[in-house]
Formats: C-alpha cells, sequence, structure tokens
C-alpha cells in the first residue's frame, strides 16, 4: 500500500505512519488484506519510505 505525501508535509507523514501501525497493532490492516487480498502480510515496514533507495532496498531491485 503506498500513497503520496508531499515533502514539506511532514505531519501527514507522521499522521499516516501513526494511522497504519494503528491499523496493524489492532489487527484491522491484516482483515482488510484477508478480505481484498486473501492473504495477509505481516513484514510490512513500520517506517515511511521516503526515498528511491529505500524503495528498491525493500523491493529487492
Amino acid at each position: 500500500m503506498a500513497w503520496p505525501i508531499p515533502k514539506n508535509s511532514p505531519q501527514l507523514l507522521a499522521y499516516m505512519t501513526r494511522f497504519m501501525n494503528h491499523m496493524k497493532e489492532t489487527g484491522k490492516l491484516a482483515e482488510l488484506q484477508k478480505k481484498w487480498f486473501g492473504e495477509t502480510y505481516d513484514n510490512l515496514p513500520t517506517e515511511a519510505i521516503t526515498s528511491p533507495e529505500q524503495f528498491h532496498k525493500l523491493a529487492g531491485l
């Protein structure tokens, strides 16, 4: 799951990071993943990916 956030919006980035971590901690994220994708993804990052290098490393590129 990804969404663009302007670089000059650190408060929005922090909010979205907290929101996604809350969804993960409460089990709601896994519930939605199972419903819509048929499986869960347990090893998602807990911090925002803010550079192409971070993305490439995560994606194994």
